[in-house]
């Protein structure tokens, strides 16, 4: 009994030791991807002041990933990772902001919460753009991006909240609610402007008219899935500032073709033309799924009835195009979409309620703006023409205004007149000139065009920019450009540039890189301001780059001019063949091998122009897994020795001890 008991206690810890060594993985049961219930929201704040985002998500096993977009260089910063709130931290010169942590915690009712906190936040001009990926082992969801910008004169910054997802059956009443709060005693006034989006990005948005509360009523009488997002404007004693929620995505769950028109009132004069198109929304998914068939068929009538409408022959397409005539009135459009599901089944968007178009057409030729007056750069007391080009245009007026000013009391545009102003040409022609003085540096300048109707269309404003009496710097040039080259990986490499100026001026030099040789793609590299650069030389691939050069004189610049492209290889240097030697010339070859080896072992990890830090040991030793698997055989092996001497060890002291007993 004894010796049974004995082999079974080593056999069961022979079953431990190798289910250590060896664990077995577990499934995990079906479960939900997260949902999102509040997401961070558009704001702006002061700068140096501390920003909070929150993302809220309901579901099992959540983690929350933050990622930050520099508007200024599109270089996105992973806060997972402290390389990457080092690198984002590093966008402060002073090295005061401060990424202060993301807090998780329960937000209640089963929903979590992460909490990024940005302390001393840096205005860049541009913002920052934050997103948050919430995921588990059934899937991820992201939110839609918030834009954070900085105003010396914002208020405190209050949170923007509304639901993420919601699902709900056709006909239930829904109110979607923007909440702000807290409100700071310095608001003076918070409007609400409510858009809806057909594909839910808000370029594609229409605003909702005479929707400037709070809470938005949803209407779910059809089917589909309906997206809507908040601008808010809160007033100040200052000025306006803006916020945006993030978009809501709304599910109503019946299966419909939804149609949404990209305009659905469109005002055309004689011969003026607007395209409408017919987005569709087919809910719900498992019947767009595999083949189907959908058409379209343009329809016209002269009332909001849809089933009176006559057919327009040839208008089969999503898209319809209209011209203004010259009868003036109202003009009623609709598409008719008709899909045919995976399941044979026909229906359509036909119904006593089906969404239309008006066209109202003036029936007159207004005057059309084709090119605005450009921007002016002038040296006092020198002159400034602005000319304006305009179809159907039967008289002009020009307008001078200084920006700034308040909601309350906003500056008045001053109209220019011939003998007033400096103005020295007639101030109601397509053209106008003006002698300058300082005094109207920074000024705009816009011009009225009247068509014969007696109705006036705007250009678009012309900065006046007035410099003072001195040297200007002129065009930097380019003597030497930066040659091409392929070299082996570690080789040191160094790119050339000279630039050129006649006037004295001092050149300045920005180098780029870019993994194509296509200038939109450059992207600017950190401290590299001087003639030459060294590329990074640790990594075999091919990189682009090129260099801009300014000339500044007298607090002036003038430029960029882009050099041509350089394009930079890096291979991997070939290995000379080992010689093969006996005796105490091989041991010293071997010596010299475990010293290189030794010595490769401690490389540090190097840094990357994109600053993602590479561990080369890892690279070095792609065997490394064998060889853990190696290992944990041999310590196997080894306790299985050890266990079976104990047991025979165990037996012999067992017979020992029955023979004293017999004898």
């Amino acid at each position: 009994m004894k010796k049974i008991s004995a082999v079974i206690l080593a056999a069961l810890f022979v079953v431990t030791a190798v289910s250590a060594l060896f664990p077995v993985s577990v499934g995990a049961a079906g479960g939900d991807a997260p949902t999102l219930v509040h997401e961070p929201a558009t704001k702006t704040v002061k700068p140096g002041s501390t920003v909070v985002l929150k993302t809220e998500a309901s579901g099992s096993g959540l983690s929350f990933g933050w990622l930050i977009e520099d508007g200024y260089s599109g270089k996105v910063f992973d806060l997972s990772k402290a390389a990457g709130i080092k690198a984002f931290e590093a966008l402060d010169g002073k090295g005061k902001m401060k990424v202060k942590g993301i807090k998780e915690y329960n937000s209640g009712s089963g929903n979590m919460t992460s909490e990024l906190t940005i302390e001393n936040i840096v205005d860049n001009n541009y913002g920052i753009i934050a997103s948050c990926t919430v995921a588990n082992d059934y899937g991820y969801k992201e939110t839609d991006p918030a834009y954070i910008y900085c105003s010396e004169y914002a208020p405190e910054a209050p949170e923007i909240e509304m639901i993420a997802e919601l699902d709900v059956r056709i006909g239930k009443l829904i109110k979607l609610a923007c909440n702000v709060y807290p409100a700071d005693e310095n608001y003076v006034d918070i409007e609400y402007n409510w858009y809806e989006t057909p594909t839910g990005k808000k370029e594609d948005a229409t605003l909702i008219q005479d929707e400037n509360y709070s809470v938005l009523v949803v209407d779910t009488g059809f089917g589909g899935t309906y997206f809507y997002f908040c601008q808010i404007y809160i007033k100040t004693q200052y000025t306006d500032f803006y916020y945006e929620s993030a978009v809501t995505r709304i599910r109503v769950h019946e299966p419909v073709v939804n149609v949404i028109y990209s305009q659905d009132d469109v005002s055309l004069d004689i011969g003026q033309s607007a395209s409408i198109k017919a987005n569709v929304n087919i809910e719900p998914a498992k019947d767009v799924e595999g083949e189907y068939g959908i058409t379209y068929q343009w329809y016209k009538g002269n009332n909001n009835i849809v089933g009176t409408y006559n057919a327009i022959k040839g208008a089969t397409s999503d898209t319809l195009v209209i011209t203004g005539t010259e009868t003036a009135g109202k003009v009623y459009y609709a598409c008719i979409v008709t899909f045919r599901s995976n399941e044979g089944i026909e229906f359509s968007n036909m119904s006593s309620d089906t969404p239309f178009v008006i066209v109202r057409n003036t029936g007159e030729k207004n005057a059309e703006i084709i090119q605005s007056p450009k921007d002016v750069k002038v040296i006092e007391k020198t002159s400034a023409t602005f000319s304006v080009k305009a179809l159907n245009a039967v008289k002009y007026e020009w307008y001078m205004v200084k920006p700034g000013g308040t909601s309350e009391n906003p500056n008045k545009p001053i109209k220019l007149e011939a003998g007033v102003n400096g103005v020295v040409t007639a101030a109601d022609k397509d053209t106008i000139t003006i002698v300058t003085d300082l005094s109207y540096n920074g000024y705009y300048v816009y011009c009225l065009a009247y068509g014969a109707n007696g109705k006036y269309v705007a250009s678009n404003n012309a900065l006046l920019e007035v410099i003072p009496d001195i040297k200007l710097p002129g065009q930097p040039g380019i003597s030497e450009q930066p040659k091409s080259v392929t070299a082996n990986v570690g080789d040191k490499v160094e790119l050339k540039i000279q630039g050129t100026n006649t006037d004295g001026g001092t050149l300045v030099y920005r180098w780029y890189v870019s993994d194509t040789d296509n200038y939109p793609d450059i992207r600017a590299i950190d401290g590299a301001e001087s003639r030459t650069y060294a590329p990074d030389n640790t990594a075999v691939g091919v990189k682009y780059y090129c260099c801009a050069v300014w000339n500044t004189l007298n607090g002036y610049e003038d430029g960029p001019v882009y050099s041509d492209f350089a394009k930079v290889e890096f291979k991997e240097a070939e290995t000379a063949p080992e010689e093969t030697t006996t005796g105490a010339a091989q041991t010293e070859t071997d010596t010299e091998t475990a010293a290189s080896t030794e010595s490769e072992a401690v490389t540090e990890p190097t840094q990357t122009e994109s600053g993602v830090t590479t561990d080369t040991d890892k690279i070095k030793d792609p065997d490394n897994n064998k060889k853990t698997d190696n290992t944990l055989l041999i310590v196997l092996c080894i306790i299985i020795c050890v266990l079976v001497t104990a047991l025979i060890v165990i037996g012999i002291v067992v017979l020992v001890k029955s023979g004293k007993k017999k004898g």
